[in-house]
């Protein structure tokens, strides 16, 4: 039987309807971006929850869905998604994480994208095009008028 080893929280997976999820473990046989990300946020998980009397080698502790914004943790390499970390009723006062914030960040990301891609179009068209020709300037109108 699972149970969420956030402080106060009395979700059991016997008579409950949530899920589950492991503290994050180290990857150490990876490349050492994610070994270091994998570390980092383990220790950000611990920090969360806040619970001195927890072994921090231990694989057996679980943390319930209701601690996160979206019902599960993000993924690894996601790092600025809310949920990297459990935040949400975690038996202590803290500001709550809203998940719009999230989204317009990531809508801000996609809007400098766009409009880089647009500045670089623009500017490798300003280059290619041919440079205008003034026939006063020539020498073949210098040649004409002599």
């Amino acid at each position: 039987m699972d149970f969420c080893c956030v402080f106060n929280c009395t979700n059991r997976s016997e008579n409950c309807t949530k899920s589950f999820f492991c503290i994050p473990t180290i990857l150490l046989h990876h490349d050492e971006e994610t070994k270091q990300l994998s570390t980092e946020r383990k220790n950000k998980w611990f920090c969360a929850i806040k619970r001195e009397d927890m072994n921090f080698d231990a694989t057996h502790y679980r943390v319930c869905s209701d601690h996160f914004i979206t019902g599960k943790p993000a993924k690894l390499f996601e790092k600025s998604h809310p949920d990297w970390i459990p935040n949400q009723s975690m038996g202590y006062e803290k500001k709550l994480t809203d998940i719009s914030r999230h989204k317009r960040a990531i809508d801000r990301q996609l809007v400098r994208g766009v409009t880089d891609i647009i500045q670089k179009k623009e500017e490798l068209q300003v280059v290619a095009a041919p440079p205008s020709v003034d026939l006063k300037d020539s020498v073949l109108y210098s040649i004409n008028v002599i």
